[in-house]
């Protein structure tokens, strides 16, 4: 639940800035324009049971026990490729399986026969019965500490990093996860510097949802927006960077919806349904139909149907197809 915050302090505009620079280096620039012209001011308030993360005019608040549980929200939402990447894409054609595995399609048609959906894989997937079990456990770990009234560090879950922890001291896998973790942060505070900017332009969309979604499109356009110059310049490959920001903005998609109360799934007067706010963010992200991006944010939209305890009877063409396809079925059950 969304609380009143209490005895806020300001935190200096250098940690913001650092935090989006870092996520979004093309985009220095603008943010010294957005600063100079709508002067977002965030707030740091006392930790309290329940989500704290708003906006209001020039005013973004926050607790650290809220900005904890995003951050080990990312980390589960990263856990999901363990545990359902094998029924993703299994529910692929054969061949772009092989491909993928670095194998002879030959070698696959009894493993994985035209037209096997996750249902299916699911099914006969013993390995789940471990890797599912500990993708739960930190949403667990998640939620009670959403719930409680104060942040109590006993109660964080071994083996994740804390928050603040030095990224070069952490492993390889960790590290990655530590990047996604600070994009999709980043992609929440751009979206409440969005609210900030529609109160001070008095432009806002006509109903609350309707500007949710804006602000949801808005942080995204932000992180992606100018990404090929940056790649040029930088002499990268401008999919890997596409694909690894989208990944950020998934695993924030992800952290809304396990950071939410679930009756909200379907949509009420103030937010869009999930499902919306899914496919304005994700759909028509330009990568190749069976880029790794689809692949994780399949296993992300699986995560959160397996949390509802469904398991779609599902096949698809691509992994961009088989994204449409969970977006719908999420629909379907919220």
């Amino acid at each position: 639940m969304t609380r009143v915050p209490q005895n806020e302090s300001l935190v200096p505009r250098e940690y913001v800035e650092k935090l989006l620079r870092a996520s979004a280096p093309e985009r220095t620039e603008d943010l010294k324009i957005l600063w100079d012209r709508y002067q977002p001011e965030f707030y740091v308030a006392d930790d309290g049971a329940g989500v704290m993360l708003s906006a209001s005019k020039k005013r973004v608040v926050f607790d650290q026990k809220t900005m904890s549980v995003y951050w080990l929200l990312s980390y589960a939402a990263w856990r999901v490729l363990d545990c359902y990447s094998p029924a993703i894409l299994c529910a692929l054609p054969p061949d772009g399986l092989a491909e993928r595995l670095g194998l002879d399609p030959r070698q696959l048609p009894l493993t994985n026969p035209a037209g096997t959906t996750i249902e299916a894989v699911i099914r006969d997937d013993n390995g789940l019965a471990a890797s599912e079990p500990q993708f739960e456990e930190l949403i667990y770990s998640a939620r009670t500490i959403l719930n409680a009234k104060e942040f109590l560090h006993d109660t964080w879950p071994s083996g994740i990093p804390f928050p603040g922890a030095e990224r070069e001291s952490l492993p390889a896998q960790d590290r990655a996860t530590f990047d996604l973790a600070c994009m999709s942060t980043a992609f929440a505070f751009c979206h409440e510097i969005r609210h900030v900017m529609y109160a001070k332009d008095k432009n806002a969309p006509s109903s609350r949802p309707d500007e949710e979604l804006a602000c949801d499109c808005w942080a995204r356009e932000f992180l992606t927006a100018k990404l090929g110059v940056y790649a040029r310049e930088q002499e990268w490959n401008y999919e890997d960077i596409l694909g690894k920001r989208s990944m950020a903005a998934a695993v924030g998609i992800f952290v809304l919806y396990e950071s939410s109360e679930r009756h909200g799934d379907a949509g009420s007067e103030d937010y869009p349904p999930l499902a919306d706010r899914m496919d304005a963010t994700m759909r028509n992200t330009p990568l190749e139909p069976n880029h790794n991006f689809w692949v994780f944010y399949a296993c992300v939209l699986l995560g959160i149907l397996r949390r509802r305890r469904v398991t779609p009877n599902l096949t698809a063409q691509s992994a961009e197809e088989l994204c449409a396809l969970l977006v719908d079925k999420i629909r379907e059950t919220s």
